[in-house]
């Protein structure tokens, strides 16, 4: 698969600052972890590669949509907005897997959500119980 010249693997530094495990933005440039990185340059990448960076990059048109700046204090300061980013990626995301016939670990997900990772933007009850309804409802 061509990928995006905005699409890189993780900076070798990243490990020491933060604890991600697939990919992130940073701006309009997309991270990816290096498994996930590799997987998309092959001619016929796994599903779940594929929806990563599919997550990716409704994070990026929203950054293009509201500036990188904008984008980036209300992602830190505003849980409301941070959660609202983040459920239109993952439905985006999840519309894609169930397309192929995927599932996804939505308990997984939960538990990042309600974690520092997002910054506690919701508690784990809560994130499962909106994941299941969005798995449901794409």
């Amino acid at each position: 698969m061509r990928l995006p010249s905005n699409v890189k693997p993780y900076p070798p530094f990243i490990k020491y600052f933060v604890s991600l495990d697939k990919g992130f933005n940073f701006g309009k440039t997309i991270y990816l972890n290096k498994a996930i990185y590799e997987d998309l340059l092959k001619d016929k990448p796994n599903n779940l590669s594929i929806a990563v960076l599919k997550h990716e990059e409704i994070h990026v048109e929203s950054v293009k949509e509201k500036g990188v700046l904008k984008f980036g204090i209300k992602y830190i300061f505003s849980p409301k907005f941070r959660l609202h980013e983040e459920l239109i990626a993952y439905e985006e995301m999840f519309k894609f897997l169930k397309q192929k016939d995927e599932t996804y670990n939505l308990d997984r997900v939960a538990k990042a959500l309600s974690s520092h990772r997002y910054l506690w933007v919701l508690s784990y009850p809560q994130a499962k119980d909106i994941l299941q309804k969005l798995w449901k409802e794409v």
